[in-house]
């Protein structure tokens, strides 16, 4: 599936009011933070599913950026680390969640540029002087339960879809390295998915019909490694 964006030739400035609260705690052993948030948009600049397109035999999905005259993001976001000695080397725990609402208060229907609910939890380490390390991190993401369905308009080339693919909630494990030669070069490497887990992430599906019959292909890769080689000049 191929995408395409095109812009209204009228969209409006887009402003906001933002409001934030937050706690930060920090010991030698343990730093962490909570923060909530409130914005409230006029104008509000959204990327939205237009539909799918056929364009020289090759289906494209469309999106385009439209303003809606109101609409509000409300959340929590969280992180924290627990290391197991007052060092900055040795053995931690961190975890980070992030949870977002979105409404349009035109339609009063969901804001589907929202993410759903999202927690990482790991396990880490680090050597003396931060030579190496590595860490084990377990990815947990809520199922995707506010979608707003009512579709958009079509044309006559344009297949408007109003029965949304609805993405389950799925936890993945990853392990990540790395080794410094010297202050300048770096390796890394990371083996990723280590579940073997199928799964979609949201932003890659949220236009994707329930009945599509290529709904594999918007699938994350299964177990894989990835490295690299970072020179500092």
């Amino acid at each position: 599936m191929l995408t395409r964006f095109f812009l209204m030739l009228d969209l409006k400035p887009e402003t906001s009011n933002n409001f934030e609260a937050g706690v930060r705690f920090s010991t030698p052993r343990l730093n962490a933070g909570v923060t909530g948030f409130y914005n409230r948009y006029s104008n509000f600049i959204d990327t939205v599913f237009v539909g799918n397109v056929l364009i020289g035999g090759r289906r494209f999905q469309q999106f385009q950026s439209q303003n809606t005259s109101g609409a509000e993001i409300y959340g929590v976001e969280a992180k924290g680390e627990y290391r197991f000695s007052s060092r900055s080397d040795g053995f931690s725990l961190f975890t980070a969640l992030a949870y977002a609402v979105g409404n349009n208060l035109d339609s009063n229907q969901p804001l589907n540029s929202i993410d759903p609910f999202k927690a990482v939890v790991g396990l880490r380490y680090r050597s003396p002087a931060d030579r190496w390390g590595a860490e084990l991190v377990t990815t947990l993401v809520a199922a995707k339960d506010r979608i707003d369905q009512t579709g958009s308009t079509s044309t006559p080339s344009t297949t408007t879809i109003t029965n949304l693919f609805r993405p389950s909630g799925y936890t993945t494990l990853d392990f990540l390295a790395f080794y410094n030669f010297n202050p300048n070069v770096t390796f890394n490497v990371g083996v990723f998915n280590l579940l073997n887990q199928k799964y979609f992430q949201w932003s890659d599906v949220r236009g994707v019909s329930a009945n599509d019959r290529n709904l594999d292909l918007y699938t994350q890769p299964g177990i894989n490694v990835a490295a690299s080689l970072t020179i500092r000049f």
